[in-house]
Order: structure tokens, then C-alpha cells, then sequence
């Protein structure tokens, strides 16, 4: 009887061990799913911000929202992005965008100017996709 409980206890951990494994592991995104990304991601032109220390900051963005109307309506409000961007990094020091994490504050700091601009839908990511800092 105890052989049993044991084979069954065993086969059950196995199991939930190849459950677990296939759910984290990070398997290449499907056609499909890189074709509804493409309809909701929007890419700005190249954006040049002057920041503090008399540097320029020059940026291209990738814009992920959640739906193709979302990305429309991004892209009909274009101009008041960028108005957003300017007043949102025009504040940053050099040394800030320099650090480990100044990739990861730029992108923060523009997700949450930009997302009250949506009225349907929202931005789900911001990603840098090219900065030149000068």
C-alpha cells in the first residue's frame, strides 16, 4: 500500500513538474500573435528633447496600446504626444538617462504622460527603440 501512495505522490510531481516548466518556459511568440502586435504597436518619428545641462536627448519609440483603435486614436493625438514628451523629459538630467536604469525611467516616465491621452482603451508598453544623448 505504501509503494502505491509513493508511486502516485511521484507520478504527481512529475506531472505538475512538466505542467510548471511548459507554463514558464518562453517559447517564440506564434505568427498570429506577432501580427495583432504589429496592429497595436505604434512607432513615433524621431523626437529630439532638449534636457537639463544644455544636452539633447533624441528618441524613437515603439507605442504598445491594447487594440488597433487605440493605436488610432495615438496616432490622430501625435502632436500632443509629443508636446507630452517634451514637457515630460525636458526635466531629466544627463546623468539620470546615463544611469543602469535610465532606459527604464524614460519609458516609465512617458507611459504615464501619454496614458491619460487615450479616451478608449490604454498603452500597455513603452519601449525605446533608438536614443542618441548629446
Amino acid at each position: 500500500m505504501q509503494k502505491v501512495i509513493i508511486t502516485i505522490l511521484l507520478t504527481l510531481v512529475i506531472g505538475l513538474s512538466g505542467v510548471v516548466y511548459f507554463l514558464m518556459s518562453d517559447r517564440p511568440p506564434s505568427s498570429n500573435e506577432l501580427a495583432t502586435l504589429e496592429d497595436r504597436v505604434f512607432h513615433t518619428d524621431r523626437i529630439v528633447i532638449s534636457i537639463q545641462n544644455r544636452s539633447h536627448l533624441q528618441l524613437s519609440l515603439a507605442i504598445e496600446t491594447d487594440s488597433k483603435r487605440s493605436r488610432s486614436e495615438l496616432q490622430s493625438a501625435y502632436p500632443l504626444i509629443e508636446n507630452k514628451l517634451i514637457h515630460s523629459l525636458s526635466s531629466l538630467e544627463r546623468s539620470e538617462i546615463q544611469s543602469e536604469d535610465g532606459i527604464d525611467l524614460i519609458e516609465t516616465t512617458i507611459l504615464a504622460s501619454i496614458s491619460p491621452l487615450l479616451t478608449t482603451g490604454e498603452v500597455r508598453n513603452v519601449y525605446v527603440t533608438g536614443k542618441v544623448l548629446q
